[in-house]
């Protein structure tokens, strides 16, 4: 699995993205995110959530690889269906969920982003949305939450 947490004794749970090269994330993975953040907004002894990556690039979004591989369009509906499972979960979480981006950040991680309470990033952080090439509108909605219309209108 490419996504992990822990919980330390303070009360601080750490979520980790890691999926070389560039922490494209599966559906499976997706899926895993919101199942942390459901696990961890259970649990009492939570005080702050952190979700953030090792690597390179905070997240490129979901894994375009495994979704060209698949037949027909049910891992495309499956793909939707887990990240809107993991963005209400996050958004859900009763303790403050900060995102700390490190550098790029696109698509999905968007979304997840978007979905968080408090946003921390480097100076080297990027965010866009590569699916708009594509006709589609991704999580153009989660970056409105981070970015003013004009600037959301220039990226898109």
């Amino acid at each position: 699995m490419s996504v992990t947490h822990e919980l330390d004794d303070e009360g601080i749970a750490v979520v980790t993205m890691n999926n070389p090269p560039v922490n494209a994330i599966t559906v499976a993975d997706t899926w895993a995110i919101a199942d942390i953040f459901a696990e961890l907004s259970a649990n009492q002894d939570v005080k702050v959530v952190v979700l953030t990556a090792e690597g390179k690039g905070f997240n490129a979004g979901i894994d375009i690889k495994e979704m060209q591989s698949a037949e027909g369009f049910s891992h495309l509906l499956g793909s939707g269906a887990a990240c809107f499972q993991a963005f209400d979960q996050i958004y859900r979480t009763p303790v403050p969920v900060i995102a700390a981006v490190n550098d790029f950040c696109m698509g999905l991680g968007v979304g997840l982003v978007g979905s968080c309470d408090i946003v921390i990033a480097s100076t080297k952080a990027r965010f866009g949305l590569p699916e708009v090439d594509n006709g589609a509108l991704g999580c153009a909605s989660h970056l409105a939450k981070l970015v003013p219309p004009m600037k959301l209108r220039q990226m898109v």
